[in-house]
């Protein structure tokens, strides 16, 4: 199965598993700790080896704390020092999902081929869907290590910012610092088969023993 497939099955695995959440937290069970513990040792009991944790508190509604969060499945590994999620269940009986914020710290990500990895298959922006309406206002993560191929790539911090509703997909702020330089990027697209698309970028890149090149650009049009 391609790796952009299996991200977007997990996502919606993840929004539908946020409705549930939000159902059962308006009968109070998810608003405890004790609730909360409930379902994360059936969680583990489902997933079994491939998700463990060394430290869970708060409640599924927000804010919720994870630390020692280790995660794998077939070409992909997953550590965690910390994450902190805080959301608004309440907000999916308006057919959105507002995570008022998600902070992780520390995050180590193995890549890797696998057998049955299938061919690569075009693209088609149209077919992604989201049952509701998505807004990120504060996304952070600080101190990211991505491994593939025995290549490993090293992200200082990461923020993000944006919204994702019908079709319309907007990129209010991405910025990007790496020891080689920063990357900063905003602006939004239409998921549908052209994918007309507007994004301004301002970059630095930082060369070794001599003075760093920067730049911006403006890239807009349509992709199909």
């Amino acid at each position: 199965m391609p790796k952009s497939l299996k991200l977007a099955l997990a996502t919606l695995s993840l929004l539908l598993l946020l409705l549930v959440a939000a159902a059962l937290a308006a009968l109070g069970l998810l608003s405890t700790q004790s609730g909360t513990a409930l379902v994360a040792r059936q969680v583990q009991q489902n997933l079994g080896d491939s998700i463990s944790w060394q430290q869970l508190s708060g409640s599924i509604t927000g804010p919720l704390h994870i630390s020692g969060l280790t995660f794998s499945q077939p070409g992909l590994s997953l550590t965690a020092k910390e994450i902190d999620l805080d959301w608004s269940p309440s907000a999916l009986l308006r057919g959105r999902l507002e995570l008022s914020s998600l902070k992780a710290a520390g995050l180590d990500v193995s890549l890797a081929q696998t057998a049955t990895e299938e061919p690569a298959q075009l693209f088609d922006p149209s077919s992604i869907r989201s049952p509701v309406s998505v807004f990120l206002p504060q996304v952070d993560v600080n101190g990211l290590r991505i491994t593939q191929e025995g290549q490993s790539q090293q992200i200082d911090s990461i923020q993000l910012a944006g919204s994702f509703s019908n079709d319309s997909l907007t990129l209010e702020r991405l910025v990007v610092l790496a020891p080689e330089g920063e990357l900063a990027l905003r602006g939004e697209t239409r998921l549908t088969s052209s994918m007309p698309i507007d994004l301004h970028t301002t970059w630095t890149y930082r060369i070794p023993e001599s003075a760093p090149l920067s730049g911006e650009s403006r890239l807009t049009g349509d992709i199909d």
